[in-house]
């Protein structure tokens, strides 16, 4: 075969093989991630509002005797103090100590019967010290325990053994769960500033 035929033969088994390796090879681009859009947040057209306050106590004066202090279903009122009492038929004080007593009106405003007893009520000192009502009568008549029907009221007494010197500050009325106690000032009044001088 001559030398020229030889050349071709090889030019074109060149050419052959260049092609199938083309083929087998594929270069792909990387796809890239879409952008990500932000929403912008909305500016503000009015200025927030300013915190709601709590609520704070107030220094309002406690009922004293003559008055009345009320929850949402009870009003109860301090109609006189006996400090001391000065005879009891049914008892006496020991060495030391002395009979107070007060008359209280519990008056319902509620829809329902209720529960009253001298047990809720508790009568306080200067000093702190608490004192529990009597179970005996020393003023008539006296007020222990039972129910109070929707809208109806009773008074009665309730009598204290207290020490001879002790100076009495509050008288509280505190039910159970579901009304609120009241409280009453039985302290000694003071003379009032403007009061005119008393006689010599």
């Amino acid at each position: 075969m001559p030398r020229r035929a030889w050349r071709l033969i090889a030019s074109s088994w060149l050419v052959i093989m260049l092609t199938a390796c083309g083929a087998g090879t594929h270069t792909s681009t990387p796809a890239t991630a879409p952008a990500i859009s932000t929403i912008p947040r909305p500016t503000p057209t009015h200025p927030p509002s300013p915190p709601i306050p709590r609520p704070t106590a107030t220094n309002a004066p406690l009922p004293r005797v003559g008055e009345q202090g009320n929850t949402q279903t009870l009003i109860v009122t301090l109609n006189a103090e006996r400090d001391p009492v000065a005879t009891a038929a049914t008892a006496t004080p020991k060495p030391g100590d002395r009979f107070v007593a007060f008359d209280l009106t519990l008056a319902s405003t509620d829809y329902q019967a209720m529960i009253y007893s001298a047990t809720y009520v508790t009568l306080r000192d200067t000093e702190a010290h608490a004192y529990a009502p009597m179970f005996t009568s020393v003023v008539s008549p006296p007020l222990f325990s039972g129910s109070l029907e929707p809208k109806q009221s009773v008074r009665g007494w309730l009598s204290f053994a207290v020490p001879m010197d002790a100076k009495l500050a509050t008288l509280i009325y505190d039910p159970p769960i579901g009304r609120t106690r009241i409280t009453f000032d039985v302290s000694e009044r003071r003379a009032s500033p403007t009061a005119a001088p008393a006689a010599p």
